[in-house]
């Protein structure tokens, strides 16, 4: 396709840049690429590319899921047991520190509307892009319960506000065509950074101590996640001049319709189906980090190594990584109903497989279904809010799935706690969360055979 170009004053004011700027326009596959003569160097390079702007977004994205949750969540069962041994805390102390990401995540999601409504969403992830440095930084200086609390506190608020829920909302702006696949690539790397610190936290912590080992995963997310921060994400394509992918000159208009349907958070709290999503949520939710959370200290329970534990971890945030790349493109072939049956069935297996992990074989069995099973925890309240609901309120509508579904989260330490505490053992635990699946299948048989669940978008 033949290049146009033409200079124009672009009067859309990018919150990056701060006002006004001159731009020259090309057109290449569909999707205008501007040529900034103000703003940073390295924006302005991807931007000569052939490549569409979003994927560097996605590529950003990546890193700091990867280094983000990847360090906070996917690591953090490699430190239970070596701090809990050291300073003679009992699980069940050590696990509120779970409960408070959960709450966390769950106060920042229910505010989420607002808060992006009334702040700019860059100027939200900078600051506490920062903030999430700073303070995990401090982790390595904790040396009692109410330390670890308060920092949990502040680690935990930091990354809600700079990972799953801006960057769906980002991600959801600049793609239309291939959303699925986009969010899930950039939300692989939560899996991706599990699977490689998972496996270097084991090997720092028994060489140099668990106080070192979160110093170096400071330095990591130091360095992967404020470059991109600070000088990749945008939030709008319409704020560099850009078209989201997948959208022509012709189609223009529908997507500008299409923005606008659906229903407000209001009037999703008077549906039946709102609330079923919800709970299958909040049961799928236990399951899910239940597994990812604990599969560490029950394997060292049942006798393997803190190295071999780390190992299995990592082959587990492999997996993850894979399936949640698999969830979106699933999503974007099969469709909705049949990606989220697949995830509840695949979350079925892998926590059998776990039950009976003494055996290499269950342990295979874990690593190979847990990927698309647990790759619902991230992406699966992005997709329901934009299908079942629509874009109209899609910022508190997804926002209130996922704080409801971190009721799971926050139920998970809580019942898991107690469960080991009285047994002795995780068994009775994944046995339960069996049955939360196999609850939230049925639930959600129910939701996808309801062919009007949302009457407000007919």
């Amino acid at each position: 396709m033949a290049l146009q170009q033409a200079a124009r004053i672009c009067r859309t004011c990018d919150p990056l840049e701060g006002g006004d700027f001159p731009v020259k326009e090309r057109f290449h596959r569909f999707h205008p690429i501007t040529d900034k003569t103000k703003g940073k160097r390295k924006v302005k390079a991807l931007l000569k590319s052939n490549i569409f702007y979003g994927w560097f977004i996605v590529g950003a994205a990546f890193f700091i899921m990867a280094l983000g949750w990847g360090s906070v969540y996917n690591a953090s069962s490699i430190f239970i047991q070596p701090i809990t041994k050291e300073l003679g805390f009992t699980r069940s102390e050590f696990n509120v520190t779970l409960t408070i990401q959960a709450v966390c995540l769950l106060v920042v999601s229910l505010l989420a509307g607002k808060i992006y409504s009334r702040f700019n969403i860059m100027k939200v992830m900078k600051v506490f892009s920062v903030t999430l440095v700073l303070s995990f930084y401090l982790y390595s200086f904790a040396s009692t319960l109410l330390m670890f609390y308060a920092i949990t506190i502040v680690v935990s608020t930091s990354l809600s506000l700079i990972a799953i829920l801006p960057l769906s909302i980002i991600l959801s702006n600049w793609f239309v065509k291939g959303r699925g696949s986009a969010i899930g690539m950039a939300f692989m790397g939560s899996g991706v950074g599990g699977m490689i610190l998972s496996s270097l936290t084991g090997i720092w912590i028994q060489n140099y101590g668990w106080r070192v080992a979160y110093q170096f995963l400071t330095v990591l997310m130091a360095v992967f996640i404020l470059p991109g921060v600070f000088l990749i994400i945008r939030t709008q394509p319409s704020h560099m001049g850009l078209k989201p992918y997948g959208i022509t000159e012709e189609s223009a208009e529908t997507y500008r319709t299409a923005e606008n349907e659906g229903i407000m958070l209001k009037d999703a709290f008077r549906s039946v189906i709102f609330w079923a999503v919800n709970l299958a949520t909040v049961c799928l939710n236990i399951a899910i980090n239940g597994l990812m959370l604990n599969v560490a200290p029950h394997l060292t329970d049942i006798g393997y190594s803190i190295t071999f534990s780390a190992n299995v971890v990592a082959l587990i945030m492999g997996s993850l990584a894979i399936g949640k790349a698999a969830f979106g493109k699933l999503y974007d072939t099969i469709g909705l109903k049949a990606t989220i049956l697949i995830a509840c069935i695949a979350n079925i297996i892998a926590l059998t497989g776990v039950i009976f992990s003494r055996s290499y074989i269950g342990l295979a069995v874990t690593v190979i279904f847990v990927g698309v099973g647990c790759a619902y925890g991230t992406i699966a309240s992005s997709v329901l809010a934009n299908d079942l609901f629509g874009k109209k309120d899609f910022n508190a509508i997804y926002g209130f799935l996922t704080a409801i579904g971190g009721v799971g989260s926050i139920l998970n330490p809580i019942i898991y706690g107690f469960l080991y505490d009285s047994s002795g053992s995780y068994i009775s635990s994944y046995l339960l969360s069996i049955v939360l699946c196999v609850v939230a299948l049925f639930i959600f048989l129910a939701i996808f055979s309801w062919k009007k669940p949302v009457p407000a978008l007919n």
